[in-house]
């Protein structure tokens, strides 16, 4: 299934095996970007197990070269129980569905023609329709854009929701049900 937009690329879901090429090599250049070591989130594993723990990968591609020019992904984290009232007899719980939001990365060439916003949009939508009530991801102090972007589209700070050996690490959430209302 693809998106129809007027922006001079598209966004297409990543079919395996015939985008791996593709999505490797966007993962591994993110890699690059950040500088850091991944290995505390077993980067090289998940390369050799795509799609692996990513049931939905997006890829931007450049409409006039048909290049691969970005990427985002989505993963489920554990479920949480969340209270939500009580009545006289018994507390009332449900469990939380949440996702993941990964590996998103704007080749350098692509960067200020809405590539970003527009695979950030989208996985917001996929994982609203796959039924997730929140998603979450980390992002660095270094990233700052990508942080005013984030905001733009209403994830807020959150606390840490796992240990990373990386200091700084900025998490933010977003509340996924408004935007299944939206979408129905």
């Amino acid at each position: 299934m693809e998106m129809i937009n007027e922006l001079p690329f598209r966004i297409k879901y990543a079919s395996f095996p015939g985008d791996l090429t593709a999505v490797t090599t966007l993962f591994n250049s993110y890699a690059e970007a950040l500088g850091i070591d991944l290995s505390f989130q077993n980067f090289i594993s998940e390369l050799a197990d795509l799609p692996g723990k990513y049931p939905v990968i997006l890829l931007a591609i450049q409409d006039a070269s048909q290049e691969s020019i970005g990427c985002v992904a989505l993963r489920p984290l554990p479920s949480v129980a969340v209270h939500n009232g009580s009545t006289s007899s018994k507390i009332i719980e449900e469990k939380k569905r949440i996702c993941e939001m990964k590996r998103l990365y704007c080749s350098p060439a692509a960067r200020g023609m809405g590539v970003g916003k527009a695979l950030v949009k989208q996985i917001i939508k996929d994982a609203a329709r796959l039924g997730f009530d929140e998603m979450r991801l980390d992002t660095l102090p270094s990233m700052e854009a990508a942080r005013k972007m984030y905001e733009s589209v209403g994830f807020v700070g959150i606390e840490a929701y796992y240990e990373t050996p990386i200091e700084g690490t900025i998490f933010l959430g977003k509340d996924l049900r408004v935007e299944r209302i939206v979408i129905v």
